[in-house]
């Protein structure tokens, strides 16, 4: 039960930190244009800068090399952050 609440609370603070960058866009056409290209948002870079910040994300990725695009765990995320991009 600890280690599910570990590996919830690691992707929460991951996919609330893409919000909140999301959040300061200046205007939803600026966010929709940066939807239409994925590249334009470093959810990687995101990602990175959680793991040094929080434990529960360094638990939930486990070795910073996991922190990919090829990494399986980071997929649900990264599919649920574009497409509410797309909203």
């Amino acid at each position: 039960m600890v280690v599910a609440y570990k590996f919830d609370q690691g992707k929460y603070e991951i996919f609330n930190a893409c919000h909140d960058i999301f959040a300061k866009q200046k205007s939803h056409n600026e966010v929709r244009i940066k939807a239409e290209g994925k590249d334009r948002f470093d959810f990687i870079g995101v990602v990175k800068s959680c793991y040094e910040t929080s434990s529960m994300v360094k638990y939930y990725i486990g070795d910073p090399e996991n922190i990919t695009l090829d990494n399986r765990k980071l997929w649900p995320l990264r599919h649920r952050i574009y497409s509410e991009l797309k909203m």
